[in-house]
């Protein structure tokens, strides 16, 4: 005797087990098998955000890491500048004429350069902190620069001992030739050397 409900029953649990089916293998299923939009791999969508991250961070670092670059590679521009002043603070003028550029000591003599030298006797020469201009194709580099030279006593009505004059607006340009970086012009108010 069939029952007028068996027939609906059995089809009613043949889909569901279909279904569940179905659903069960997709659950499981690789998310690269699954497919993305239009059934393109998900991983592509992860392809522009390797991208985009790779442009932001060129753009954050790179800048960074080429002003690093160049500030280490100028430090020698700075030993070469102190190293002047120290001579030229000390007497050791022949030292100092060694650290003039191929240019100045084709225009000026180590005679010539030590007679201007002692003239002014410069007390203090140091370059500034805030201040550096670097030529874009880094073969010259303008330091300013702060210089102090003595009161001329004979000048002065009451000449005072260790009296010295300063000027703060001061520059010295550098330039990198065979020898490294060397001194190609000193510029201030006080003296003038070459």
């Amino acid at each position: 005797m069939e029952t007028p409900q068996g027939t609906p029953h059995d089809s009613t649990i043949t889909t569901t087990t279909a279904t569940a089916t179905s659903v069960h293998r997709s659950a499981w299923q690789p998310s690269w098998e699954k497919g993305g939009r239009k059934g393109k791999p998900r991983a592509r969508s992860n392809l522009w955000v390797w991208v985009v991250s790779a442009l932001i961070l060129s753009v954050l670092f790179v800048p960074l890491g080429l002003l690093a670059f160049r500030i280490a590679d100028n430090v020698p521009v700075f030993d070469a500048a102190k190293q002047f002043c120290v001579a030229e603070e000390q007497g050791s003028y022949s030292a100092a004429y060694d650290l003039l550029s191929d240019r100045v000591q084709q225009t000026v003599n180590e005679t010539q350069f030590g007679v201007a030298s002692q003239q002014t006797h410069i007390a203090d020469c140091s370059p500034l902190q805030n201040g550096a201009s670097f030529n874009a194709l880094g073969s010259s580099v303008t330091l300013r620069m702060s210089y102090s030279v003595p009161v001329n006593p004979s000048s002065s009505a009451n000449p005072a001992p260790n009296h010295f004059v300063t000027d703060d607006q001061g520059t010295m340009r550098l330039v990198h030739d065979s020898d490294g970086w060397r001194v190609d012009a000193v510029t201030t108010s006080l003296f003038t050397l070459f």
